[in-house]
């Protein structure tokens, strides 16, 4: 388990991709959709709200999330075979416009 390396090892894979490519960095908020495994986050939230007593309820969701539906992360992808992307602008934050509580 990387803990709270995990970070570090985003950033660090980051540089090397900058360093020794000519690719593009993208930064996905929570993607969610069919076919997604139970254990993660939106399932397991949803199931949760579902099943926890009614005093627990309020405790299960993050103060805020931003969540992106897999089909609207596809269209997003498609757009970026049409478009020169810079130097410069080779990091890309790919999220919803709307935060959720």
């Amino acid at each position: 388990m990387l803990g709270a390396n995990y970070p570090l090892s985003k950033l660090l894979a980051e540089r090397i991709i900058l360093r020794i490519s000519k690719g593009i960095i993208l930064r996905l908020s929570g993607i969610y959709g069919p076919g997604q495994p139970e254990e993660t986050m939106v399932p397991f939230y949803i199931r949760t709200i579902f099943t926890a007593k009614r005093e627990a309820k309020f405790n299960v969701w993050p103060n805020r999330r931003n969540l992106l539906h897999i089909d609207d992360l596809v269209c997003i992808l498609l757009k970026f075979l049409d478009i020169d992307i810079s130097a410069e602008q080779r990091i890309i934050n790919i999220a919803n416009s709307q935060d959720i509580s």
